[in-house]
């Protein structure tokens, strides 16, 4: 039972980690997005 009962802690843990691992990836890569077009509009406006 003591076995059970850690095995499904860490189950727990490690699919929470993914969870909030994952979302901080995806936060991460929609915010390089968002700069990267920023930059691309300030460039395309220099260029004119």
């Amino acid at each position: 039972m003591v076995m059970d009962f850690l095995i499904t802690i860490v189950v727990f843990f490690v699919i929470g980690f993914a969870i909030m691992f994952g979302a901080r990836y995806v936060f991460m890569r929609t915010m390089e997005k968002s700069a990267e077009e920023k930059q691309k509009e300030g460039k395309e406006k220099k260029e004119e």
